[in-house]
């Protein structure tokens, strides 16, 4: 079943989940692409081949020395920077046919699963930066 997620942005420190009712309305898929990771894509596979998703990078975001992106990294099982947008692949009949679709909730779900020790560090890390600040 597919969630109501549009895609799921993951930058070098965190995440957003875009809502389908969020997406702008009758801007093609790659320009939204292009916007979120700032310039020419290039596409990335998860690893596991029963993961309906795709995750497209920014092409030359090592080279611009673009912040790595854990969380990415781990997700697609490959040296990742700078921000990454991943879409859903399957249709609602579960044909992957080139179409982007909104995420099946495994896929979701698998997502934010991993997302959540890289959250909650960053979390320790901007508690630690508060206490250092009152005790300045």
């Amino acid at each position: 079943m597919h969630s109501k997620m549009s895609m799921v942005v993951v930058f070098p420190n965190g995440l957003a989940v875009v809502p389908e009712e969020y997406m702008p309305e009758g801007t093609p898929m790659h320009e939204v692409i292009n916007a979120q990771v700032g310039g020419h894509f290039d596409s990335v596979r998860p690893m596991r081949r029963e993961q309906k998703f795709i995750g497209y990078v920014n092409d030359e975001g090592l080279l611009m020395g673009l912040e790595p992106n854990a969380l990415a990294s781990a997700i697609f099982g490959r040296f990742l920077c700078g921000p990454c947008v991943i879409i859903g692949t399957v249709n609602d009949h579960g044909v992957e046919d080139g179409e982007d679709y909104n995420l099946l909730e495994v896929d979701l779900d698998l997502i934010m699963r991993m997302a959540q020790p890289l959250l909650m560090w960053r979390d320790s890390v901007d508690q630690q930066k508060q206490v250092e600040e009152l005790k300045g």
